[in-house]
């Protein structure tokens, strides 16, 4: 093994870092004048993707929506009005109940989600007529059938440049990366960027290791990304945990 080894969490992290989507509709309540679009965040807010990612999404879109206040559209007043939900890790079922409260309970204008639970709570929002925002989604959830989805936040493509960029020149050591995606349709499309070419642009070394869906023992899966050698790797916390020890 190499002396210094970075290990760095990103794929869902990347992911969550999706921007506040626009719009309006569904049930408003004015102010003095001034009419609250209810918006509704599914984050994981518990265990160590919480920790993570979670919390400091949650007090960013907070601030967001502070600094934001009032704004104005075709000469009416708005402010955002933020509602966050646990949506455990990201999760199918954590994407469809969260969105079902949204809805149901919160009445909220727009629902903002990523990944596995946002593609779970789109038939849900599209059925209701709520706008979603759907975090690395894949480019078939989007098109003329699926009028309220939207994706506000750049794809993985145009952040990975920068990252390489940054990378190459902050930590030069760097030279093997390994990125560890499951086998399934949505990480395939969110690993596009990283089957590119890109990393030798920036004189990288890559390697990915596909893992099938629903793997219940991870240390295989680690120890193969040990043998490797990686100086970087880039995988879900499971993985990271192992690797950590």
């Amino acid at each position: 093994m190499k002396a210094r080894k970075i290990v760095i969490f990103a794929l869902l992290a990347i992911l969550i870092l999706s921007t506040l989507a626009c719009g309006g509709g569904g049930e408003e309540e004015e102010e003095e004048g001034v009419t609250e679009l209810k918006i509704g965040f599914g984050l994981p807010l518990s265990g160590i993707l919480g920790a993570v990612v979670g919390i400091a999404a949650k007090q960013a879109y907070e601030l967001t929506c502070d600094r934001i206040g009032v704004f104005e559209v075709g000469g009416k007043q708005y402010r955002w009005d933020p509602v966050f939900e646990d949506n455990e890790g990201g999760s199918a079922a954590g994407g469809l109940a969260t969105t079902t409260k949204f809805i149901y309970t919160d009445h909220v204008d727009i629902v903002t989600q990523a990944g596995v639970a946002a593609m779970t709570a789109q038939t849900l929002c599209e059925e209701n007529g709520v706008i979603i925002d759907m975090g690395s989604a894949p480019f078939e959830s989007f098109g003329a059938d699926c009028p309220h989805s939207i994706q506000s936040g750049p794809c993985v493509t145009f952040i990975l440049a920068p990252f390489y960029d940054w990378l190459a020149n902050e930590h030069p050591e760097v030279e093997r990366i390994v990125i560890v995606a499951p086998d399934d349709p949505l990480t395939v499309a969110f690993a596009e960027a990283f089957e590119s070419n890109m990393h030798e642009y920036f004189g990288f070394e890559r390697e990915i290791v596909w893992t099938p869906m629903g793997i219940t023992d991870p240390y295989p899966v680690a120890t193969n990304v040990m043998m490797l050698d990686p100086d970087l790797t880039i995988a879900n916390t499971q993985i990271l945990d192992i690797m950590w020890v």
